[in-house]
């Protein structure tokens, strides 16, 4: 077959730290190699090959090694092919050898070490500088920012999910004083907290909502400053293989304008991840919960359809679900998914999943590989990353003992000044006050932890006394006592220390206070999500008030022009007196549309005041028109189903619903003894005494002390009682919380949806109405109408374009509302709605 005769051997072999691929073809084969994705890939280029046959071939010979993460066969252009070997952590090139063998044969042999062998030069030591989180559509992006000498360790903890990351030569002061200004409000990320491990170096431990899996690490350098980029997607663990479960069936791509789609059918029963990533470009589906075999057999029978598809190929993610890679040709960011369900051939329903993303723009196609050409030996050290550049190791460590918790709210870096949304922002988060006051209540929450603390310490209690004795003994009955008056000092100093051996309630009691500061915790996160709304509410409702009143200002201007030409039509026997009134009624509603349209801009500027604090000048509108999108998904079921596992709100009720049925536990542990350790040390002073000469005394004292609560006059009963009854009103008030949010996230949703619809319909009307006063304009002047129906045409035409303009602005809150709805709310939305206006 082809492929055996230009293939004939080809090995993975392990020494150690050191890797050795060799391979024997064809003279003429082997047409290159490179080293790409942070040395983490090798790409070997073979012409004249059969990517099938190659494919038999490599998987017969294929064994496992702990080095190689996967060996995979790619097609490439004409009769060529690729074979693509992933390494598990980044490696440089030892040694490079190309020698010819019997025959026609020749045999290229790379050796691989990791990338910290073979150093030339120490690197810089580490500075951290910034933490961010940018969230992308299936997944997250830890961003690093430092110096060149920046390392960043990754590896991940399933129980409880986390993700680690070392951070070699950084302090843990240093760390804890970058990580106290990170904030995110993404879903995935719980919490965070530090630790240190050794004198110079600290760890970062992100506290996951899922099992996750490292989708791509890099590291840049922008002069002086290195970037480290952490990209991670949720992952799980497949579900067990059993008769009739479904399996993809084919893939096909279309092309539509401007975007790729690539239809994948029969995913019944998966929970689907997609993301497309940049370097290299690819575009990722992760069917978590499905064994990669059932992915194989549509992968086997794909051939690309378009030049900006280049291959697929299945891997496995790290807990071994099946991943589904598709090799673009240049960056095509994601558009949109969608399950659409469909009858099959065979009868019954097959689902359809379909994935958009923009078509590569011409000019940004990356080579397939870097390759040498007739026989060359390729420069594989100059695919290395740069040394300089900051670096990011995969390695596995083990957990530790936490550190301290980082408040969580979201991560876009906000610039000074108020010419943007962000500067505003920046403003409103220290002079507004409800926001303030979520600040002060997680700080004032923060102190139950150390207060909860204190009753599991130890307490410490000083007394002293100082007594002057007066005494006059007039008679005895022991005759050796003396008779007569006598005074002398008396002093007594006594040290207690109590340890709580076991004390129920203030065990409980620590469990409480965790909740409570994470409950203040969300809260705070809401109260933010809530000022992103109410500031962008608010500044899209001033620009509308902006444009209404342009636009009653335009059209007052517009009737009085027709009021005055009615007055002269009038004084020169052309009009009527009747229309000279009925114009003139339209203009006075004209100015009395002014002066109220005046007045809404004047409070729409108060309206941003009560929220920014400063006053606020004049803003500018729209760079350019947009067009509206409907939701994706499109199902309201799924935005519902989202907002009552992510709204935050709904988990603040949770978080009290919890916090309440601890209270029932604090209080009947009253019915519990307690138990304390009591040492007591004191020293007993005095001068004198009825019986004659003074005594110092010391006394020590170590004993077990036990209160075994008998009846407290039905207290405890009380209590008890009392807490059943909060925890019941908590059960309710988060039934009544679930209840809203369903309300309110699917009247939201069918509100952007019909805002998506409605908006392309009145952005017509305008047009239409804009025609329709031209034409009666021209007809006036040729004395076909008259001018009653000019100045109707003027009221139309500005209602619709009031009508469209509005719509906008209502569409644009409506999408922060559904995305306050599900917990997603952040300042990347502000971020995003800034890019449409005029505020440079």
């Amino acid at each position: 077959m082809a492929a055996v005769e230009a293939v004939s051997e080809f090995d993975v072999r392990e020494d150690g730290e050191i890797v050795r691929i060799q391979l024997e073809t064809r003279v003429g084969v082997f047409n290159g190699a490179a080293l790409g994705n942070s040395g983490q890939e090798v790409i070997i280029e073979l012409k004249g090959t059969d990517a099938r046959e190659l494919m038999d071939r490599i998987g017969k010979s294929r064994k496992p090694l702990a080095a190689v993460r996967g060996v995979h066969v790619l097609p490439g252009e004409g009769e060529s092919a690729r074979l693509l070997v992933q390494l598990r952590g980044p490696s440089e090139v030892l040694d490079e050898t190309i020698v010819a063998g019997g025959g026609d044969r020749s045999r290229w042999e790379l050796v691989l070490g990791p990338a910290t062998l073979g150093q030339e030069r120490p690197r810089e030591a580490a500075v951290l500088s910034s933490i961010g989180l940018v969230g992308h559509e299936g997944r997250i992006e830890l961003q690093l920012a430092g110096n060149r000498g920046l390392v960043a360790e990754v590896s991940f903890e399933d129980k409880p999910p986390r993700l680690l990351v070392d951070l070699p030569g950084v302090g843990h002061k240093e760390l804890v004083a970058v990580a106290r200004s990170f904030r995110t409000s993404n879903p995935m990320i719980r919490g965070v907290m530090v630790r240190p491990i050794d004198k110079g170096s600290s760890r970062l431990m992100f506290h996951l909502a899922e099992t996750s899996d490292l989708v791509a690490g890099s590291g840049a350098l922008e002069g002086d400053t290195g970037r480290i980029s952490i990209s991670i997607a949720p992952d799980a663990a497949p579900a067990r293989m059993v008769a009739g479960m479904s399996a993809l069936s084919r893939i096909r791509i279309d092309e539509l304008v401007g975007r790729l789609t690539f239809v994948l059918p029969g995913v019944d029963g998966s929970r689907v991840n997609a993301y497309t990533v940049d370097d290299p470009p690819e575009l990722i589906v992760d069917f978590l919960g499905w064994t990669p075999n059932r992915l194989d057999a549509a992968v086997a029978g794909f051939t690309s359809s378009h030049p900006s598809v280049r291959s697929a190929r299945v891997e496995s993610t790290r807990l071994g679900s099946g991943r589904l890679i598709f090799e673009l040709s240049g960056s095509s960011p994601m558009i949109a998914k969608t399950f659409d369900v469909a009858h099959s051939e065979l009868g019954g329903q097959q689902k359809t999943l379909t994935l958009a993303v923009r078509k590569p723009a011409p000019g940004s196609e990356v080579p397939a590989t870097r390759v040498g050409r007739d026989g060359r030996r390729p420069d594989l050290r100059r695919d290395l990353h740069d040394r300089a550049r900051p670096v990011v190791v995969i390695r596995p460590v083990q957990l530790e003992q936490e550190g301290y918790w980082v408040r969580k709210t979201p991560p876009v870096e906000i610039p000074k000044g108020a010419k943007t949304l962000l500067g505003l922002f920046r403003q409103a988060m220290s002079n507004d006050p409800k926001y303030q006051v979520a600040k002060s209540d997680l700080d004032a929450n923060q102190e139950a932890i150390p207060q909860a603390r204190a009753g599991h310490l130890p307490t410490a209690s000083f007394d002293y006394q100082h007594v002057s004795m007066y005494q006059n003994i007039l008679r005895a009955s022991n005759p050796t006592f003396s008779t007569g008056n006598s005074d002398y000092p008396s002093q007594d100093l006594t040290l207690t220390i109590t340890q709580p051996v076991f004390k129920a309630q203030a065990l409980v009691k620590m469990n409480q206070a965790s909740l409570a500061v994470e409950q203040a915790q969300v809260n705070l996160i809401a109260s933010e999500q809530d000022l992103i709304l109410r500031l962008a509410s608010a500044y899209l409702n001033l620009l509308a008030a902006k444009d209404a009143r342009e636009l009653a200002k335009a059209e007052r201007e517009a009737n009085e022009k027709q009021f005055e030409l009615a007055r002269a039509r009038l004084d020169s026997g052309l009009g009527t007196i009747t229309q000279l009134h009925d114009t003139e009624a339209r203009f006075a509603l004209t100015e009395a549309r002014e002066i109220d349209a005046s007045n809404k801009y004047d409070d729409a500027l108060q309206g941003i005041k009560e929220i920014v604090g400063v006053d606020l000048e004049d803003i500018q509108g729209f760079r350019v028109d947009f067009d509206a999108a409907p939701p994706q998904p499109a199902s309201v079921d799924a935005w519902v189903q989202a907002s009552l596992e992510q709204n935050l709100a709904v988990q603040s009720r949770n978080l009290a619903m919890e916090i309440a049925r601890l209270e029932i536990l604090r209080q009947q542990a009253g019915y519990l003894p307690t138990v304390n350790l009591v040492s007591t040390i004191s020293r007993e002073d005095s001068d004198g005494s009825l019986y004659g000469d003074g005594q110092k005394v010391d006394n020590v004292e170590l004993g077990v002390k036990v209160n075994v609560p008998i009846f407290e006059g039905g207290m405890t009963l009380s209590l008890v009682r009392e807490a059943m009854a909060r925890r019941e009103k908590a059960s309710q008030e988060r039934e009544q919380e679930f209840r809203r949010t369903e309300r309110m996230t699917r009247a939201t949703f069918q509100s952007v949806e019909a805002s998506a619809r409605s908006l392309a319909a009145l952005r017509k009307a305008v047009v239409a109405q804009d025609g329709a006063l031209q034409a009666r304009l021209e007809g006036f002047k040729a004395g076909v109408g008259n001018i009653l129906t000019v100045v109707d045409a003027y009221r139309q035409y500005y209602s619709a374009k009031r009508d469209y303009l509005q719509a906008r602005y209502d569409y644009l809150v409506n999408r922060l509302r559904l995305k306050q709805a599900v917990g997603t709310l952040s300042r990347t939305d502000l971020q995003d709605l800034g890019t449409l206006l005029k505020t440079d």
